[in-house]
């Protein structure tokens, strides 16, 4: 059942799960890591620390993992079966009650940030004469190109929250310009989304927040953004350890 990618030592969040057997997203998730790999459907995971205290999970609950692996996202749920100490560490032996999964497209991990950005409105017009592949030496003699400025709030393989003093409406297409540290380069990039839900932003009557969802995003810029989004998750985790 466990995948090969789930290894010792690799960070995992864990979620409560509702009664309609899904993961409370919307709750903050525990962090905890994997202690040990006892067998194919029983593993061993640090009990997390709250507030510098043991949070104990139920044993009559079910509980949604996700694993943090070098390949991606992988999910599943499990049942607490008991507790022990390992040193001065609390750890939690769980079944697994499902196979673990690596996370569908829809499923992006969302990175808060806050991330500086220019964008511009994208006419269906400029759209069809892109399809029709014209050149960007073409497209940008045809069109006017009035960049915006913006703050991305929160990112994801999928889209992103963009917060910025101007107010679109659902259905508008807009280009983002990217510009993202990944390894050891520079990555730049300009990526075509859509206006999925907009609104004030509270108790601002000056700015507004949109969702948007990329879209016609090629393979390479979507690994390379979630490769991106992982390096900074990782990076404030090690962070966080160090304080």
């Amino acid at each position: 059942m466990l995948n090969d990618n789930i290894i010792i030592g690799g960070k995992i969040d864990i979620r409560p799960i509702n009664h309609e057997g899904k993961p409370m997203l919307k709750a903050t998730p525990y962090a905890s890591l994997l202690v040990n790999i006892e067998d194919e459907e029983t593993l061993h995971i640090a009990a997390p620390i709250i507030q510098n205290k043991v949070a104990l999970l139920h044993t009559d609950r079910e509980y949604h993992l996700c694993f943090y692996t070098d390949m991606g996202l992988y999910q599943c749920n499990c049942i607490p079966i008991n507790y022990y100490k390992d040193n001065k560490m609390v750890v939690i032996r769980v079944k697994l009650t499902s196979e673990p999964v690596k996370f569908q497209r829809r499923q992006f991990y969302r990175l808060e940030c806050i991330h500086d950005v220019e964008y511009r409105m994208f006419s269906d017009e400029e759209e069809m004469a892109a399809q029709e592949n014209d050149s960007v030496e073409q497209n940008d003699q045809k069109f006017d190109h009035i960049w915006l400025n913006g703050v991305i709030i929160d990112i994801s393989g999928g889209g992103a929250r963009l917060n910025s003093a101007f107010q679109h409406n659902k259905g508008d297409k807009i280009k983002i310009k990217l510009d993202l540290a990944i390894g050891n380069s520079l990555r730049n990039m300009e990526l075509t989304a859509v206006v999925i839900a907009t609104d004030k932003v509270a108790n601002r009557n000056d700015r507004f927040e949109h969702r948007v969802q990329f879209y016609n995003i090629s393979r390479k810029d979507r690994d390379d953004l979630i490769k991106y989004i992982f390096e900074q998750e990782r990076l404030r985790r090690k962070n966080g350890k160090a304080d």
